[in-house]
Formats: structure tokens, C-alpha cells, sequence
């Protein structure tokens, strides 16, 4: 195992046993809880998640309950924040699941997507080449030839490679009108962070890391920039290589890119941008142009698909994100409806991904759009 994901897991475990004693069960934590919030089952409390995640670190044993509550998990952090002890209930939570997918004991959907980055570098499938003609057509469309020299390497989501291509044609061409010389890479495909992070594979996402890194000084680029994932950001920080990674939003600003005000429109940061990239928070408002929402950080500024909840295939937690993703759009939602279509824009693709599923389990298609950031900043700027 790579060291220094042997070190988080081996801090969590002896952290694990230290938040039992002094978590006072006062349960203020759950009014940052997406997932508790959206469900209201004692099973989706921090309180309960921390005492699974202690059985699975310092036990060896996990039940079918504590199962549900460690992977409805969406490990945001927003507990932390609210308790008055500083518990990482997501770092311990972290550490079990990690545990359990080093053991073969974590659900195959997440299993899926740290064997993917391992066979092929890209979390959503083990055949790179769909992604490699994805990337080479969008990057095209934006004037770019992958895999050239630049001085800055642009490390795309997995979700622009697959779902969501002209997300990574926007971001690409909003460098380029900044004045960036900006290039892709066919042999970097994902940075890690869902494999680090959703899976709970640090290792496997570091290993990811490191060859972004290195295609960067092969190719002569001086920063490495991501898009808006936190668990991208997340990964970066875990590599000890913030100094070489920067945000998509910082340069954009930077460039002088600048967007007009958004009529009836909403911005979600996501729990990426509102807690682990809080310096980003104000870039990332005054590029959306949009008002904040009700719920402001640290609280419940997460869409619920953080953590891989999103990427679950199984029973019960298809059924259970479907609920959370419903009860966060129509939270935000909530007193900015009118005659005129809600917007919402979030700089996180993966935000992205889930309020769009969330406006239709919530019955408001029609009613509100999402809409992410970088279509925001090429919109406004034609």
C-alpha cells in the first residue's frame, strides 16, 4: 500500500477510538447532514456513522446497517464543522471503507471504479478508448491539440469524457479566450479523486496523480489545472502537490473573464468549494453571477453524490439517493421559485450531475435547470 495512504488509515483507526469517547451524542452535527436531513433515520446520523466506521477500524465487523450508514456517507465534512468537539466523522468514515474495499467487502459499483483507474486511467470504464475519442473530439472543437506543449495541462473529470463533452469544450475554450495556452492529454484521462475518495482507493489515486504530474513535465506545462471536483482539490491536497495544481475558476478570473448578473438564478459552490476550497468561494460567485443559496457554508452544501453515493448501483442506496437528490434540489429550490425558471449554477460537474437527476425525482422539470459553471462563463461571454 502506498505510505501515505497507510498513514491515513493507521491515524483514522487510532482517531476512531478517541471520537467514541468524546462524541457527547448532542447531535447538533445533523443540520449539516445532507443525507440525515433528507432521510431522517437515526441510521444516517454522524453519531451512527462514526460508531460503524469504529467497528469496521477497530473491530473487524460491520452489519448490513452499518453498511448503509458508512456509504450513504457523502463525506462533505459539514459535521465537522457544526460539532463542538472538531470530530472528522468523514476522515474515520474514510479510513472503514477504505478498509473494507482493501478487503473485497465494499459494494462492486465502487469496487468498479478504482479496478477501471487501475486497468485503464479512467474511473468510469476499463477501455480507455471511448474516453481518448471523446477528449480528442471536444478538445478539437476548442481549438486544442492534445498532447502538445503548453503551459498549462488541463485534467478533465472523467464525467467530460463520457456524459458531458462539451462541459470540457467549454472550460477548454474559456482558457484559450483568457489568453491560456492550454493543452489536453490522451494518457491523462482522470486525476484520481473518485478512485481516492469515492472508492476509498488513496493509493490508487495517488498513483493517478503522479502520472498527471508527470505527463505535466513531459509536456513542458508549468501548473496542472482541474476542473471543479472536490475530490479532485482533495486529491491534490492529500499529494502534497497544491503548489502545482490550480483551479480552472482562479485563471479564468485571473484572465480576466467576467460574467453579468443571472435573472432568477441560484449558486450551489458544492461542498468542494464551500469547505475544502473556501479561498475559491468568492472566484467561483463572481464568475456565476448568482445569488447565494439559503443554506450557506459550512452547513448543507452538499448534493448528496458526494462520497460515491452517485455511483452505487445497489440496493438500498439507488433508492435512498434518489430521496436525497430530490429533498437538496427542492431545498434549494425553496422560496426562489416563481413564474420564471429557477437556474442553478455549480462549478462541480458532479454537483452538476446530481441536481439534474435531483430536479426530476423532485417533479421540477420545467421548473428549475441546472447549469454548470464553465456553460455559464461561455454563454454570457458570445
Amino acid at each position: 500500500m502506498e505510505p501515505r495512504a497507510r498513514e491515513h488509515l493507521e491515524e483514522a483507526t487510532v482517531l476512531a477510538e478517541e471520537y467514541l469517547e468524546a462524541c457527547s451524542r448532542c447531535y447538533l452535527c445533523v443540520a449539516g447532514c445532507t443525507s440525515y436531513q433528507a432521510l431522517r433515520s437515526p441510521r444516517h446520523t454522524p453519531p451512527r456513522r462514526l460508531q460503524a466506521a469504529a467497528r469496521v477500524l477497530l473491530e473487524n465487523r460491520a452489519g448490513q446497517e452499518d453498511l448503509e450508514a458508512l456509504y450513504t456517507c457523502s463525506m462533505c465534512g459539514a459535521c465537522t464543522a457544526l460539532c463542538p468537539y472538531g470530530i472528522e466523522t468523514w476522515r474515520v468514515v474514510h479510513a472503514a471503507r477504505m478498509k473494507l474495499s482493501l478487503q473485497g467487502r465494499q459494494p462492486a459499483s465502487l469496487q468498479a471504479i478504482a479496478e477501471n483507474m487501475v486497468r485503464s486511467g479512467h474511473s468510469f470504464t476499463p477501455d480507455p478508448s471511448g474516453p481518448r475519442k471523446v477528449m480528442a473530439e471536444a478538445a478539437a472543437k476548442a481549438g486544442v491539440n492534445p498532447d502538445e506543449p503548453a503551459e498549462l495541462l488541463y485534467v478533465p473529470s472523467p464525467f467530460e469524457t463520457t456524459l458531458y463533452p462539451h462541459v470540457l469544450t467549454a472550460s477548454l475554450e474559456a482558457l484559450r479566450r483568457a489568453g491560456y495556452e492550454v493543452t489536453v492529454s490522451l494518457q491523462v484521462l482522470d486525476y484520481g479523486g473518485n478512485a481516492a475518495f469515492d472508492a476509498a482507493r488513496p493509493d490508487v489515486g495517488l498513483e493517478a496523480a503522479a502520472r498527471a504530474y508527470e505527463r505535466m513535465e513531459e509536456l513542458g506545462a508549468r501548473r496542472l489545472v482541474l476542473s471543479g471536483c472536490g475530490a479532485d482539490h482533495k486529491l491534490a491536497a492529500l499529494a502534497g502537490h497544491d503548489d502545482r495544481v490550480v483551479s480552472l475558476y482562479s485563471l479564468l478570473e485571473a484572465g480576466g473573464v467576467r460574467s453579468a448578473g443571472c435573472e432568477n438564478c441560484i449558486l450551489f459552490p458544492s461542498c468542494g468549494f464551500a469547505r475544502f476550497e473556501r479561498e475559491e468561494y468568492p472566484t467561483v460567485k463572481r464568475l456565476g453571477g448568482a445569488r447565494e443559496p439559503r443554506d450557506r457554508p459550512p452547513y448543507t452544501l452538499c448534493c448528496g453524490g458526494g462520497g460515491g453515493v452517485n455511483y452505487l448501483r445497489e440496493e438500498p442506496f439507488r433508492s435512498l439517493r434518489s430521496r436525497i437528490y430530490a429533498w437538496r434540489v427542492k431545498r434549494l429550490a425553496g422560496g426562489h421559485l416563481s413564474e420564471k425558471r429557477l437556474t442553478i449554477v455549480t462549478p462541480c460537474i458532479k454537483c452538476y450531475t446530481v441536481l439534474r437527476h435531483g430536479v426530476l425525482a423532485a417533479g421540477l422539470r420545467g421548473r428549475v435547470r441546472v447549469e454548470h459553471l464553465s456553460l455559464t462563463v461561455q454563454r454570457r461571454a458570445r
